[in-house]
C-alpha cells in the first residue's frame, strides 16, 4: 500500500512500515547529526528505526507502533516545513506530550526569536497551557526544569506581539542566607546575579541586542520588590476578584485606571506616606469602596479619581494642592473634612454631593 502525505511516501510490505521523504534536506533534519534524532525515537518507540536511503522505516506489525511512528514523523516534517529547523527540541516534545495536544497551541513563538521554543515535558506543556489561560500561575519544581525560561519566552511574546505594553521583572529585596550588605555595590548591582536567569533566558530567545533595546526603550522593566514607586496605568483595571493590596513603603504614584472597576475591593488603608498622586479613574468603578485613608503626603488626586465608589466620609489633609474633575463624583459621600487652611483647587464637579 503506498500513500501520499506532503513529502511523505507510506510504504507497507510484509511487517516493514516504511516512510519515504523526498526532501533530503528535510531528511537530514529528521534524522539529526550520527542520528542521534532516531536512537530517540527507537528509545521511545521499544523497537529499531532504521534509513536507508530517503527511507526511513520500523519492522514491526503492531499497527499501533506503526501508527506512533507515522505521527512523531508527521508532526516533526510538519514543523520543519514551517520553518523550525531544531529537530531535537522538535522530536522532545513529540515524544513527551500527549499525542492529542496541538503542537502550535503547545509551541511558542516569539516574533524577532532565534528559535521557536517547544516544551520538553507534558508538565512544561501544561504550564504553558496555565501561562495563557490564568491571570497568574505559581510554578515550583527542581532547578533547571523550565520555570523561569518558559515564563520569560511567553512574557516575550505577549509583549511583542503586542498584547501587552510592557514586561515587569521583579525580585524581592531579601536576604536568603547571607547579608546583601557585604555584596559589592549599589542596590541594582547587589541584586543583579540575581536576576543573572532572567537575562539569560531573554537572550536565549531572542538576540542580546534586541534585549538591550527593549530594557533601554522601558518595554522590558526591572523592578525591585519593596522598591516599587508606582503602579502603572491599567495595571489591575477590571479585576473584580481582587480584594486586597499591599502598597509596599515607597509608592509614589496610582497610575491612571490602576485598580478601575475592582469592584471587590471594600476599603483602602495603609497608604505610605509617600504617595504623592492618584491620577484620573484610578479607583473609579470601584463599586463596593467604602473607605479609604488618604496619607498626609498626598498633593493631586486626578479626574473621576474616586467616582461612582460607595465613599460616605474623607479626610483630605492639607498637602492637596489639585482635586480633578468628578474625582469624588458618587452618591453615597455626605462629609468631607479638609485640615488645611486653604482648600485645593477644584471645581463644583468635584463633589457633587456636597453643598
Amino acid at each position: 500500500m503506498t500513500t501520499n502525505r506532503r513529502l511523505l511516501t507510506i510504504e507497507i510490505v510484509n511487517s516493514e512500515y516504511t516512510i519515504i521523504v523526498s526532501d533530503a534536506d528535510v531528511l537530514s533534519c529528521v534524522c539529526g547529526t550520527n542520528d542521534k534524532n532516531l536512537k530517540l525515537i527507537e528509545e521511545h518507540l521499544g523497537v529499531p528505526v532504521f534509513t536507508r536511503g530517503n527511507e526511513l522505516s520500523v519492522d514491526n506489525d503492531d499497527p499501533s507502533i506503526q501508527q506512533k511512528f507515522r505521527f512523531i514523523i508527521d508532526r516533526i516534517i510538519d514543523e520543519i516545513n514551517d520553518g523550525e529547523k531544531n529537530a531535537t527540541d522538535i522530536i522532545t516534545s513529540v515524544l513527551n506530550i500527549e499525542h492529542h495536544a496541538d503542537m502550535e497551541q503547545m509551541s511558542i513563538l516569539v516574533p524577532g526569536a532565534i528559535r521557536k521554543i517547544y516544551p520538553h515535558t507534558q508538565h512544561q506543556a501544561d504550564y504553558i497551557k496555565l501561562l495563557r489561560t490564568r491571570d497568574m500561575v505559581f510554578c515550583t519544581g527542581a532547578a533547571g526544569s523550565g520555570k523561569t525560561f518558559l515564563a520569560v519566552a511567553e512574557a516575550l511574546r505577549y509583549v511583542l506581539t503586542h498584547q501587552y505594553s510592557k514586561l515587569i521583572i521583579s525580585r524581592p529585596v531579601v536576604e536568603a542566607g547571607e547579608s546583601l550588605g557585604y555584596l559589592p555595590g549599589d542596590l541594582e548591582q547587589k541584586i543583579n546575579p540575581y536576576l543573572r536567569p532572567f537575562y539569560d533566558a531573554m537572550e536565549t530567545v531572542l538576540p542580546r541586542d534586541t534585549v538591550k533595546r527593549l530594557i533601554e526603550s522601558e518595554i522590558i522593566e526591572i523592578e525591585f520588590a519593596g522598591d516599587v514607586t508606582s503602579v502603572g496605568n491599567n495595571a489591575f483595571n477590571g479585576y473584580e476578584e481582587l480584594t486586597t493590596v499591599s502598597w509596599g513603603t515607597q509608592l509614589i504614584t496610582i497610575g491612571e485606571n490602576a485598580f478601575s472597576g475592582c469592584s471587590s475591593i471594600e476599603s483602602i488603608s495603609a497608604l505610605p506616606t509617600t504617595l504623592t498622586t492618584i491620577k484620573a479613574n484610578a479607583f473609579g468603578g470601584c463599586s463596593n469602596l467604602a473607605s479609604i485613608d488618604l496619607p498626609t503626603s498626598l498633593t493631586t488626586i486626578g479626574n473621576n479619581a474616586f467616582a461612582s465608589t460607595k465613599l460616605s466620609t474623607l479626610v483630605i489633609y492639607d498637602k492637596v494642592e489639585t482635586i480633578g474633575t468628578s474625582a469624588f463624583n458618587t452618591d453615597s459621600l455626605t462629609n468631607v473634612e479638609f485640615t488645611g487652611t486653604s482648600n485645593p483647587t477644584c471645581d463644583g464637579t468635584a463633589f457633587p454631593t456636597i453643598t
